[in-house]
């Protein structure tokens, strides 16, 4: 077998004439210095092997015939292993069909030009190339043969791949941030709403004197729950943490807490309705129930209930040795409140007892009301 110098082989080089001789298709033959001639081909042999591209020819077979050095190293193969085998060698398996329709079309002089592609290199793996195929024709105009250039366009395929993902990520954000605003807004607005209906009903309960405190104190329970909710993003909030959260200032020994396992996921609505309910219930024990004698004492029970294969939650508020509770002969503002937020809010049940052991309430809600 012959020895070549990288890239020397092939019609590059042995061929030189039929591509010089071509520049003008149809142009008449003149003898030309032999000298000038063998020169010719060396320089047009010179400049494909030192290109930066791969630069390889094959024949109407689909023979290859020849492979410059950059060929060599972008696919793998020396040009000993390469010529005079099968162009298919370099095209994956599920591209082959289509392959021997381009080669046969590029063969009738169908014009490919500039295009992308995906080709193998000798270890079998893919990669991503850029090809721009020329004919190479002989004296008369016949096509003889196929030459190609293959570029590398691995890195800025995944420079495009990235830049996609980013534009994907930014639109995201985009989005991401508009919808924010506007729940922002809805919420800000709702809270607005919140606030100013509690100054209102404050207001027509409470003497001018006492309104400024009864108003603080629902805008710092209603403060307390906005805290939770940031800490989850407005997500959610657990019903252990807006119950504690609101029975805070209270809490003494004079408080048994018994929560239910697992843990109730509360949305914002739900979060912010039981955050007021828990605000008013220990209000009135601490002016006028267990909570306004050392000797009282608090149970709060909550856990989960099955009612016709349906989930609820069961809230026990359980008063004693404080002083015996008193109907009250017209509901005040924190009474409509709480009746208000189970009932209407989250679609729940409140039943209300008054036994000389001390004030009760039930509270029964939907857990899929919950999270809504």
């Amino acid at each position: 077998m012959n020895t070549r110098a990288p890239g020397t082989a092939g019609p590059i080089a042995d061929s030189a004439d039929s591509v010089a001789a071509n520049k003008r298709p149809g142009a008449t033959a003149r003898i030309r210095n032999p000298a000038s001639y063998d020169s010719e081909r060396q320089l047009l042999a010179a400049i494909v092997n030192a290109s930066h591209d791969a630069i390889y020819s094959w024949n109407t077979g689909g023979v290859i015939t020849s492979w410059n050095a950059e060929a060599e190293r972008l696919f793998g193969y020396t040009a000993d292993e390469i010529v005079g085998k099968s162009l298919l060698l370099l095209i994956p398996e599920e591209r082959l069909e289509r392959a021997r329709d381009a080669i046969a079309n590029l063969l009738h002089g169908e014009f490919y030009g500039q295009y992308e592609t995906v080709r193998l290199r000798e270890d079998g793996v893919p990669f991503d190339v850029e090809l721009t195929v020329s004919p190479i024709r002989d004296g008369s105009g016949a096509i003889v043969g196929v030459a190609t250039v293959c570029r590398d366009i691995t890195q800025r395929k995944e420079f495009e791949a990235r830049l996609r993902l980013a534009i994907e990520a930014a639109q995201h954000a985009q989005e991401q941030q508009a919808f924010l605003i506007n729940e922002f807004n809805h919420r800000v607005k709702n809270t607005l709403a919140t606030v100013q209906s509690l100054a209102v009903m404050t207001l027509k309960t409470k003497a001018p004197a006492e309104f400024a405190d009864a108003f603080s104190r629902r805008l710092a329970a209603l403060s307390a729950t906005h805290d939770l909710l940031t800490s989850s993003g407005w997500e959610h909030a657990l019903l252990d943490d807006v119950i504690e959260a609101e029975l805070k200032p209270y809490m003494s020994s004079q408080i048994t807490l018994e929560p239910s396992a697992p843990a109730i996921l509360l949305s914002p609505k739900a979060a912010l309705s039981m955050g007021l309910v828990f605000h008013e219930l220990p209000t009135n024990a601490a002016k006028h129930g267990a909570l306004s004698q050392n000797s009282g004492r608090l149970l709060v029970r909550w856990q989960r209930a099955d009612r016709d294969g349906r989930q609820f939650l069961s809230v026990q508020w359980r008063e004693r040795d404080g002083p015996e509770p008193k109907t009250a002969r017209t509901a005040g503002f924190g009474s409509r409140l709480i009746e208000s937020s189970i009932t209407d809010e989250l679609g729940g049940e409140i039943t209300v007892y008054y036994p000389p052991a001390g004030f009760h309430t039930e509270i029964v809600l939907p857990i899929d009301n919950l999270s809504r």
